[in-house]
């Protein structure tokens, strides 16, 4: 007897068959969508060269299951398998939801660009033992750093935690002649401000705030410009969970915002004469003081880091730093693949490049009426619109 389901056995079918029926394929839905078991589809293929998988296909859109297979696309990667969903009725490929998504590297390319960059190699090694150009080298670094930025996006920090700040220099590298707002510095050769010398140098710098918890969950975030400040501490309050315990160098901005939120603080005190390193529980800086020496070292292995990119490279610092603490070398790679290739697709590929500034260079140079701000501007909105165009 055949299996097969005709239109004649379905005409034959009572009306309380037909309800039968029905709600056996409610319940089969139901439950498959309730199942936890069920993989998403930008899971499906952690290496796209091995088709092979468990689990049900789910729309990334929906998550829904009624799926089916809609065509093939070729790419230099080979054949990509499409689906069409029939829940949202919306097309996608193993890719979505994927940092491959529409890449033209393979995963293993992507494996050795990760790799690279945890060995802090220069873009020039990368781009050559991966066999790319310097310019797709570029991206997927970026792509990599976009990636790694949305996992630390999702740090709590709790318990005791170390929290300070460092500083670095504004880079340019990358900015066009013409949209220059001081004159370009030589390597090894000083050159002098334009006009008078300008007193005070604080909101030249950019200010980076550093925290790091006992369960080594960590942010380095860009906070502005010139000093530290309690308001530069209280923009990052979302990365704070309810339980923290501030461990400080007794900076006073640190202690406010410890005070305006509750915390309890455990500061060094500073004595006259002596230098402490621990406060009267014990505690010390050093694993932040740590996080900001390998920013000091991956801004001289890279010959530094533009400051347009730089939020993208201290996410990857803390990223690659807390990977470090959890897993051996030989893993650390394989990790990081698994957990960055499910973080979405990343934005458009020029975004990369005209990423805007993290800090306002109208702030930080108007008084030098030079460039694109020769002829100032008080509110300074006309010119940096201008200049992240």
């Amino acid at each position: 007897m055949s299996n097969r389901i005709t239109r004649e056995f379905l005409e034959s079918l009572t009306d309380e068959e037909i309800q039968i029926i029905l709600d056996y394929i409610r319940e089969k839905k139901k439950s498959a969508e309730q199942s936890p078991a069920v993989v998403p589809v930008s899971a499906v293929l952690v290496n796209t060269e091995d088709k092979t998988h468990t689990g049900v296909l789910r729309c990334p859109y929906c998550q829904g299951t009624f799926i089916r297979k809609n065509g093939s696309n070729t790419t230099k990667r080979g054949r990509v398998q499409k689906y069409y969903c029939h829940h949202c009725e919306k097309n996608f490929c193993e890719t979505t939801g994927t940092i491959l998504y529409r890449a033209k590297v393979t995963g293993e390319q992507i494996q050795g660009m990760i790799d690279n960059e945890i060995s802090k190699m220069t873009l020039r090694d990368e781009a050559y033992y991966n066999e790319v150009s310097v310019t797709t080298a570029f991206r997927i670094r970026h792509l990599l750093h976009e990636a790694a930025g949305k996992v630390q996006s999702k740090e709590i920090l709790n318990g005791l935690t170390e929290v300070d700040s460092t500083y670095t220099k504004i880079n340019l590298a990358g900015t066009k002649p013409e949209k220059m707002p001081r004159l370009s510095k030589k390597r090894g050769k000083g050159i002098p401000l334009v006009g008078k010398r300008l007193a005070g140098s604080s909101h030249h710098k950019i200010c980076l705030v550093t925290a790091i918890d006992e369960n080594d969950d960590m942010i380095f975030r860009v906070a502005g410009l010139g000093h530290e400040s309690a308001e530069m501490y209280q923009k990052q309050i979302g990365y704070f969970g309810e339980d923290v315990k501030v461990i400080s160098d007794g900076c006073k901005s640190i202690s406010k915002f410890a005070e305006s939120n509750g915390y309890n603080l455990d500061a060094i005190k500073v004595r006259p004469g002596k230098k402490s390193f621990k406060t009267e529980e014990g505690n010390t800086l050093s694993t932040v003081n740590q996080l900001h020496q390998e920013l000091a070292e991956t801004i001289s292995a890279k010959h530094g880091i533009s400051t347009r990119h730089l939020q993208g490279e201290l996410d990857w610092i803390t990223y690659r730093k807390k990977t470090r603490y959890r897993y051996n070398r030989s893993f650390q790679m394989e990790h990081m693949y698994e957990e960055l290739m499910h973080t979405g697709n990343p934005t458009i590929r020029d975004d990369q490049i005209k990423a805007k500034m993290p800090i306002s260079l109208y702030h930080a140079y108007r008084e030098y009426q030079y460039g694109i701000y020769a002829y100032g501007d008080p509110d300074g909105n006309v010119i940096e619109n201008q200049l992240d165009r």
